[in-house]
């Protein structure tokens, strides 16, 4: 299975599971495919409106410069909180993948 995401070659990795048990690689290749389709266009929407945030913000004095800030912290909490089991899976659904639980 090849799995790729940016142009340049990193190398053979090994993936494995916390717990010892066996790791199917349909399992590996689906949550690939999440963070592709699902999560990454989550984070570049969230990296374009805090470099959109920072830009208004660098403008200002230093109190304007610090609430951005925040907006920025707030931005990248939202999408981190998104990045859950019950979403995968939601996902997988939405796909038609039928993953079983070992």
């Amino acid at each position: 299975m090849l799995l790729s995401f940016t142009s340049k070659t990193a190398g053979d990795a090994i993936v494995v599971r916390r717990d010892g048990k066996p790791l199917v690689s349909a399992y590996l290749e689906a949550f690939c495919n999440w963070i592709k389709e699902d999560l990454y266009p989550l984070f570049s929407e969230s990296r374009q409106q805090s470099a959109l945030e920072l830009s208004r913000s660098t403008e200002g004095n230093a109190a304007e410069v610090s609430k951005g800030k925040q907006k920025v912290k707030e931005l990248q909490d939202k999408v981190l909180d998104k990045i859950t089991r019950a979403r995968f899976y939601a996902w997988c659904n939405t796909k038609g993948i039928e993953l079983k639980h070992y």
